[in-house]
């Protein structure tokens, strides 16, 4: 009887182990992948559309569903039109000419964008 809880304790502690490994591959060029991961986990779970993982410098980890869509409404909510998109970089323009370019990466999981 006393057996059950230690195997049960080894099997969560493995599964977050091996999560923890995978999220800092899959994300290890941000400051903290494994929050990246947990933040991708509750996108997922919440349904949401995107998710703040990091503020400075600013990282959003969204849904691959029509990503760039989502892009453009985040940043006409804040002010910006797409002006141009080169490759992976995309830039973004407000009525003062105030421009902002980041990254912007996509794959069958998940979508990054990255100031």
């Amino acid at each position: 009887m006393k057996k059950t809880p230690i195997i049960i304790i080894i099997c969560f502690s493995l599964v977050i182990t091996v999560l923890c490994i995978i999220f800092y591959r899959e994300f290890n060029r941000l400051e903290n992948p494994i929050l990246a991961g947990f933040g991708l986990i509750k996108m997922k779970v919440l349904k949401m559309d995107y998710i703040l993982i990091q503020e400075n410098p600013k990282v959003i980890i969204a849904k691959p569903d029509n990503d760039l869509n989502k892009l453009k409404e985040y940043m006409s909510n804040q002010g910006f039109k797409l002006v141009e998109r080169l490759g992976s970089w995309v830039i973004f323009e407000n009525e003062k000419y105030e421009k902002q370019s980041f990254s912007f990466r996509s794959n069958k999981h998940y979508s990054i964008w990255e100031w």
